[in-house]
């Protein structure tokens, strides 16, 4: 949804609705594996699938001083509630401190703050530089 305040000056806004799923398997060290016992079977293993769901809202705004340059800024942010399963095998003396089940967890994701600057060199030709930035890291186009 947007409002055209002016010729130079618009505001924007949106929602949307974002659905994902995530799958990790990775080793986990046991104790049959550390130092100094003998040599032991491979490690345990850890799997993790999860779904999740939610909701993504951004606001921007356009400034037009001229006709050829214009300014923007936009922001978005996103948290994902994340429904997930885990199953550990091979734990062996470990496997009482290790159960599977599910679980719920929120998964926060970076906010995004964009700036931007485009110049109409032409009719046909723009040029635009723009920054965004990202859990306080910046990054320059």
């Amino acid at each position: 949804m947007a409002y055209k305040f002016s010729d130079k000056f618009s505001v924007g806004a949106g929602i949307s609705y974002v659905a994902g799923s995530v799958k990790l398997k990775q080793r986990v060290t046991t104790l049959n594996s550390l130092p100094p016992a003998p040599p032991a079977p491979p490690d345990g293993t850890v799997n993790l699938d999860g779904t999740g769901n939610g909701i993504n809202w951004n606001v921007g705004i356009l400034y037009r001083p001229t006709e050829d340059l214009s300014f923007g800024l936009s922001y978005r942010a996103l948290q994902n509630r994340l429904q997930r399963r885990r199953k550990f095998t091979d734990m062996r003396a470990l496997a009482g401190l290790f159960p599977g089940g599910t679980g719920k967890t929120t998964l926060p994701f970076p906010s995004n703050l964009f700036v931007g600057v485009a110049y109409n060199l032409s009719k046909d030709f723009t040029v635009e530089a723009d920054s965004s930035m990202w859990d306080g890291r910046a990054m320059i186009n």
